[in-house]
């Protein structure tokens, strides 16, 4: 018997309403469509060698604009599947095969585009349902498969955690229970200051243990129903406190929106018998007749008919459980392959003298990492996990017009925090520069003239002539817990460390 099969076999039979899954479509279609959109407007910062100067060779404003026309298509379930393709496509071009910035997050917007493909995300709530009950109204909501809510919260939630805590678990910081202080006592890594929570040691600390905790007993503690509200309210809290905190909110409020997937099935149950009664007397069928044309049909497999052989039927559909077992079991094989790279696992196997075979089965299994990572979002998790301690510089800029009067740009402000222009995928680019100070000069001018470039053009500023300070400011990294820590960080005065020179479009940059 196939581990866990029976029970697997069970969610699969258990037919229930579709709603929590068109509703998580609806979400992740709104946060799509934000990162899209600051891919657009960020597209010369991200593609252009100087943007607005030297701009690349290929424009993608085109294929970014019909980018967000198919996720207006997604969001409202207007040929669902297609959307959902075409969108995986391009999130594996622009997301996936990012080089220069690496942002943690593609990973979730990888795993959740495929599965919105595979999972029947548009059996409700959507232009699609509503076209398929004009062509058949007696035939009422399609039901979906209950597994279908665990396949999201299991790639995204379950394999991330295990994966983070083994990461966790070897990191002296999340050990001592600085995993959560340290971070938010650093001013470039966030953009609210929460410094009275900071202050309370043991309530920090505490919070520290427990997303430790967490991460661990998670996939264990999800198969008790019973328990499961109170996951999500836990999960919630943290990932709201993300978003709250640090500048990756799209990041946080993917992975709180996924909670909601464990919502009782009688939770949906009930917001679907209210929402149906109102809308079947505010869109009565029979008027909307001259849409036919436009009729699909959605079903949970994209198939209407009825099978005529009861048995093919049942064959049919032990094949469809058995490919979703074999599924899902790749999922959970593939992060384990992924664990053998973990500190804890390394460490672990040099005590037990097993170095070697750990190494040699991870080599031989790593052009099938690169599979997973790359078009299944399935990767190592080590968000605020690489913190060492030492000085650190803080990088700033400012804009001195001819008038001597100057301008702070909107990268890093003036107390240190996050601000505008390093937000998400930005923030990841802007960490690159500071981290590039002092060794790497060629990395530093690179982010420098990026943001400067980019800052100018969108404020009409020529650079025929143009002057920009850069400024530093030190920031300390300590594994120990001290009280106003924050605070005095933000104090810590700025210096000025060289000029960005701009003439006749050229830049020249001066480091002191």
């Amino acid at each position: 018997m196939l581990p866990f099969y029976t029970k697997f076999k069970e969610l699969c039979q258990t037919q229930v309403t579709g709603l929590g899954l068109s509703i998580f479509r609806v979400f992740f279609s709104l946060i799509l469509l934000v990162e899209v959109a600051k891919v657009f407007y960020f597209r010369h910062l991200y593609f252009d060698p100087t943007p607005y100067i030297v701009e690349a060779e290929l424009s993608f404003s085109l294929v970014l604009l019909v980018w967000l026309g198919v996720l207006f298509f997604l969001l409202i379930g207007f040929f669902t599947r297609t959307a959902a393709l075409i969108n995986y496509v391009l999130v594996l071009v622009f997301f996936s095969s990012f080089t220069t910035i690496k942002y943690h997050f593609d990973a979730a917007l990888v795993g959740l585009s495929f599965l919105l493909i595979i999972l029947p995300m548009a059996n409700t709530w959507s232009v699609d349902s509503f076209l398929y009950q004009l062509q058949r109204p007696q035939r009422g909501e399609q039901k979906v498969r209950k597994v279908y809510y665990f396949l999201p919260v299991l790639l995204v939630l379950c394999l991330q955690y295990v994966d983070s805590f083994f990461h966790k678990a070897a990191s002296a910081m999340w050990l001592k229970g600085l995993g959560v202080w340290l971070p938010a006592s650093l001013p470039n890594q966030i953009y609210t200051a929460h410094s009275w929570l900071l202050n309370q040691e043991e309530l920090i600390t505490g919070l520290g243990y427990l997303v430790m905790l967490f991460e661990l007993l998670f996939i264990f503690l999800l198969p008790f129903g019973k328990i499961r509200s109170w996951l999500a309210l836990i999960g919630v809290s943290m990932h709201l406190g993300i978003v709250l905190t640090f500048p990756i909110p799209s990041f946080g409020l993917t992975f709180a929106g996924v909670y909601m997937l464990l919502l009782p099935d009688s939770f949906w149950s009930r917001i679907r018998g209210k929402v149906g009664s109102r809308s079947n007397s505010i869109f009565a069928l029979h008027r909307f007749s001259w849409l036919k044309p436009f009729l699909v049909a959605v079903p949970e497999g994209g198939r209407v008919e009825q099978e005529a052989n009861g048995y093919w039927r049942i064959k049919r559909e032990d094949v469809k459980v058995k490919l979703l077992y074999f599924f899902t079991c790749y999922l959970v094989l593939a992060q384990l392959i992924k664990l053998l790279q973990a500190p804890l696992v390394i460490n672990a196997s040099e005590h037990l003298g097993t170095s070697t075979l750990r190494y040699y089965t991870a080599k031989a299994f790593l052009p099938l990492e690169v599979i997973n990572a790359k078009l299944l979002g399935v990767t190592e998790n080590l968000v605020y996990t690489g913190f060492e301690e030492g000085s650190y510089n803080i990088l700033a800029v400012e804009y001195v017009a001819p008038n001597k009067e100057t301008v702070w740009l909107p990268i890093i402000d003036r107390q240190g925090k996050a601000s505008t222009y390093s937000f998400g995928r930005m923030f990841t680019k802007w960490s690159q520069t500071i981290g590039a100070y002092p060794q790497d000069t060629v990395q530093v001018k690179d982010g420098l003239v990026k943001f400067t470039a980019f800052w100018a053009a969108k404020h009409n500023i020529p650079l025929q002539d143009a002057t920009f300070r850069v400024l530093s400011k030190e920031t300390i990294v300590q594994f120990n817990w001290e009280e106003d820590f924050l605070q005095k960080q933000m104090n810590r005065p700025w210096r000025e460390i060289g000029r960005l020179r701009w003439e006749n479009n050229q830049p020249r940059l001066l480091l002191h």
